[in-house]
């Protein structure tokens, strides 16, 4: 009797298992695969494939024109730089503007100002791909060509796209107006115009808190006084790896971030690092980005202690705050926070929401479903 109870005791047990490990992970994987699908159904462009045009993210009533969704949202994303080693070549009126952002900097170091400005960013970006693997496979490859150029050209397009040239037109109007309705074409009519690529990761913490840091404006070129994500990198001379053929990793400048703004380090980054999960446009700067996500093994009681320790933190970060990784907590602090968001901060978010929490689009449209997102919430962001 005994011997028949424990053969049924065994085979229940395997049962067990082959339902935790085989079944439910397949039915679970159908979930995320529906969720994805509605998700296409919910974002510009419709059909998300990797030749359709970028458009602000929409999810149910709330529209995010800054935001542009280029590519994403299945698994973690593979990046490939390609590094020429060639100058970036402007026009000369655009050269003009550079020199005097050049010569503004100068005269704050002498003023004993603090400078805002600093020439450790030499890259651009001159052209962004996606591939895919062939036969529906949904492994995916950013590539990116960037070509030397000088932080000063690339402040052009931050703080100076509104600024009158000597032939009477703005920046944004004569050289870049033509991207935001083609954001895949990087130097319309043979033009090298310049743009940023930023390394952006939304960081949980142990207690499931997204922190969300305030810029602050003195001392950042973008979003400065506005509460975005939790870190923003670009690439720079740190970032290329002299061991490995001068490659760019996009992780490795991630996890430089998290720690010199954070003061977390690479340890402290669990669940298999970073992980980055779609690419966007930001129209109103001409910037490129990806969205990244990393969870720590600190809670959020250890945070701000750790920033005011922390290299870039201490000067860049004025403030921040926390909101509860659940739909649920994301909707109440946007309804609730009496604070200037960035868009890209809510579109990272929304967009996290879906692929980590594995919530569906159409779920998390039935929320943002009021008038409340068309008008009210949008006082509520920046560019």
């Amino acid at each position: 009797m005994m011997e028949t109870f424990l053969k049924i005791t065994a085979l229940m047990t395997g049962i067990g298992i082959v339902l935790n490990f085989v079944l439910f992970p397949y039915l679970h994987r159908e979930k995320v695969k529906k969720g994805i699908k509605d998700l296409k159904a919910l974002i510009k462009p419709k059909d998300n494939n990797i030749t359709s045009r970028g458009r602000g993210m929409k999810i149910g009533n709330l529209v995010l024109s800054d935001f542009i969704l280029l590519d994403g949202l299945f698994d973690d994303y593979n990046f490939k730089f390609i590094k020429k080693e060639v100058e970036v070549k402007l026009p000369q009126d655009l050269l003009d503007v550079s020199q005097n952002l050049y010569l503004e900097n100068q005269e704050r170091k002498e003023n004993n100002i603090n400078p805002i400005f600093s020439d450790l960013k030499p890259y651009c970006i001159k052209s962004i791909t996606f591939t895919r693997e062939e036969n529906g496979g949904e492994k995916k490859l950013c590539s990116i060509e960037i070509i030397r150029s000088s932080y000063f050209h690339s402040l052009i397009s931050i703080k100076c796209l509104d600024d009158v040239l000597p032939d009477g037109q703005t920046i944004r109007n004569k050289y870049y107006s033509s991207i935001i309705n083609d954001p895949y074409n990087l130097s319309p009519n043979g033009l090298n115009l310049i743009h940023g690529f930023g390394i952006n990761v939304l960081v949980q913490t142990a207690d499931n808190k997204i922190i969300i840091a305030q810029r602050n404006k003195l001392n950042v070129a973008t979003s400065g006084g506005s509460y975005s994500i939790s870190v923003g990198e670009h690439f720079n001379e740190e970032s290329i790896d002299e061991t490995h053929r001068r490659d760019i990793d996009i992780k490795k400048i991630a996890v430089r971030g998290i720690y010199e703004e954070l003061g977390i380090e690479q340890e402290e980054i669990v669940d298999n690092g970073v992980k980055f999960l779609a690419i966007g446009f930001l129209p109103h700067a001409f910037q490129y980005g990806a969205v990244g996500f990393a969870r720590v093994s600190i809670d959020s009681t250890e945070v701000w202690e750790r920033i005011q320790m922390s290299k870039d933190g201490s000067r860049e970060i004025s403030d921040i705050k926390f909101v509860d990784f659940t739909l649920a907590g994301i909707v109440d602090f946007f309804k609730s926070t009496d604070v200037v968001l960035t868009q890209w901060l809510a579109g990272s978010l929304l967009i996290s929401l879906m692929e980590i929490n594995f919530i569906t689009a159409s779920k998390i449209a039935s929320k943002f479903q009021d008038d409340y997102w068309r008008t009210d919430f949008l006082n509520k962001l920046s560019n």
